[in-house]
């Protein structure tokens, strides 16, 4: 009985012996290296993977703004010819991207933005009057008609430095060059300046411009000339302050002179969402070391304008024409409507080794019904009028800048 056990005993031994060896057996010393090293290679491509999708961008330069037209009109007859232009702004850009694995794409977050480093203002008031009595042709008796406004006074406003200067036209039938007995504005002449004077206002009227992109785009076409595209979301927001001046007064000639009565200041906030997108196309040199490029950029936004005068006054007669009444005034309007942005821009990039890049370009763009102003003007014509206040008309018009700007960037 006990050498059967004994046997079995044996038997399951010898069976179990290979097992126990395999479990137990070391692993050789070059397989293990070999797996560390695999598993570090691992380690470092993962993180490699991660480091080079970083993208980021800073970007610095100039832009110049078309001049505004903030023509303000009182009557037919009488209206103050206004133009604002900033002529230097600070051009500021800043981006952060991601780059996907395998050239499948990218996805930035772009900033952009304006900002007034000084201004020039002008104002030309314009009357069909000469302010006395009109002359008399003493031939045929008639009286000299007047064929177009003539130039009154004159305000410039240089980074809040106002110079108004005001000089009543003077003509006579000597005057009348081409005998058509109608008084014209070549034909008049200023023999004095009646009145200057020197003011200072705001030095910065506070003018802003941002843009936010939040884009995804790629490449494609052939290795040596590429074809880049972009899609996404825009939002944009403008404000600041605009400058107007005009014929105050419902029966006589007075104006925005700056002491008696000052300038308008119509502030300004608009701001609009909606999508963009953009298409160009891109030379490479040395491997993309080097690139000249040139593209086209787009947005259709949905926009809320708004202006606001704040309080001002104009004058009037009182009842018996000899007393001045004073006129408290406000002209405000909103607006909610589709706006078209507009930008094209072409220049130079150059990549390093390491990553570091440098971009400087060229552009010119625009946005469309970004700013509202009051364009025509009604006051009270007499003290009874008053309680029925100041009324106005104003229409949209276009901000358009055009600039140079140069940007660092740096892909991880």
């Amino acid at each position: 009985m006990k050498s059967r056990w004994i046997l079995v005993l044996g038997v399951a031994l010898l069976c179990a012996q290979p097992f126990v060896a395999q479990e137990d057996a070391p692993t050789p010393a070059d397989e293990t290296e070999a797996a560390r090293q695999d598993d570090a290679a691992e380690g470092e491509a993962g993180k490699k993977k991660i480091q080079n999708g970083l993208y980021v961008e800073v970007g610095v330069g100039t832009a110049s703004m078309d001049p505004l037209d903030t023509t303000l009109r009182k009557s037919s007859s009488a209206l103050a010819l206004n133009s604002i232009e900033f002529e230097d702004m600070d051009y500021g850009r800043a981006v952060i991207g991601w780059r996907l694995p395998g050239n499948k794409g990218r996805f930035r977050l772009i900033w952009e933005g304006f900002t007034e480093t000084g201004y020039n203002f002008n104002s030309t008031g314009r009357l069909r009057d000469l302010g006395s009595t009109v002359p008399v042709d003493p031939v045929t008796q008639q009286s000299a008609l007047i064929g177009e406004g003539l130039d009154w006074w004159n305000i410039e406003v240089i980074d809040g430095a106002m110079t108004v200067t005001e000089a009543p036209p003077v003509w006579t039938f000597a005057d009348d060059a081409d005998g058509d007995n109608t008084i014209e504005r070549s034909e008049v002449t200023y023999p004095s300046v009646t009145f200057s004077n020197s003011l200072n206002i705001a030095a910065d009227l506070e003018n802003r411009v941002q843009i936010a992109d939040i884009v995804f785009g790629r490449e494609f076409g052939p290795r040596r000339f590429e074809g880049v595209w972009w899609g996404g979301l825009r939002y944009f927001a403008y404000e600041g302050t605009l400058l107007q001046g005009a014929w105050l007064h419902g029966s006589r000639d007075q104006y925005t002179d700056g002491v008696l009565l000052p300038l308008i200041h119509a502030t300004q906030k608009s701001s609009g969402y909606g999508p963009t997108g953009s298409l160009g196309f891109q030379v490479n040199f040395f491997e993309k070391r080097f690139q000249l490029f040139a593209s086209g950029k787009f947005a259709f936004t949905m926009s809320n304008i708004e202006t606001d005068t704040g309080t001002f006054f104009s004058l009037t007669n009182g009842f018996d024409n000899s007393t001045t009444f004073t006129a408290p005034a406000r002209l405000q309007a909103e607006r909610s409507r589709t706006s078209w942005h507009t930008h094209v821009e072409g220049g130079m990039r150059l990549t390093l080794k390491n990553g570091l890049g440098l971009e400087i370009a060229y552009y010119k763009g625009g946005f469309l019904d970004a700013v509202i102003t009051p364009t025509e003007i009604r006051i009270p014509q007499s003290a009874g009028n008053i309680p029925n206040g100041t009324t106005g008309f104003f229409a949209t018009q276009d901000l358009k800048f055009d600039g140079w700007r140069s940007s660092l960037s740096f892909q991880f």
